[in-house]
C-alpha cells in the first residue's frame, strides 16, 4: 500500500529550459505531450502525407517565454527524422491511451513511408 506520494507519483527529470542547439541525446524525449500539441502533430503528419500540394502547410508554433515552443519543435523533427528504433518508445509509451491509437497509427504508417 502507497504511504507517500513518492510511491504513487514520479516526476521525470528535466532541464528548466530546452535549447535546441545544445540538445543532448535523449533530451527531447522528456516531452509531455498535451492535447495542444497532439493537434499541431496531427496537422503536421496530415500536411506531410498528403500529395495535394494545397494541403502542404507551414506551420508557426507560438505562446509566451518558457511555454515550450522549443521542445515541441524538437519533438516533431525527432518524430519524423529519426530512425524509428529511435522513436517507438516515445510513441508507444506517450500515446499508449486507446484515445490516441488512431494519432499513434497515423505517426507509424507516416514513418513506415517516409523519413524527412
Amino acid at each position: 500500500m502507497a504511504t507517500k506520494y513518492s510511491d504513487i507519483v514520479s516526476l521525470r527529470k528535466q532541464k528548466a529550459a530546452y535549447i535546441i542547439q545544445d540538445e543532448q541525446s535523449g533530451d527531447w524525449n522528456s516531452f509531455i505531450a498535451n492535447e495542444q500539441f497532439n493537434s499541431v502533430l496531427k496537422k503536421v503528419i496530415s500536411s506531410v502525407r498528403n500529395n495535394d500540394a494545397d494541403c502542404h502547410k507551414s506551420f508557426w508554433i507560438s505562446g509566451t517565454y518558457g511555454s515550450g515552443k522549443s521542445h515541441a519543435g524538437a519533438v516533431i523533427k525527432h518524430l519524423l527524422c529519426d530512425p524509428m528504433e529511435d522513436i517507438t518508445d516515445y510513441i508507444n509509451e506517450e500515446y499508449a491511451d486507446t484515445k490516441y491509437e488512431m494519432l499513434s497509427t497515423d505517426l507509424f504508417k507516416l514513418r513506415e513511408q517516409k523519413r524527412l
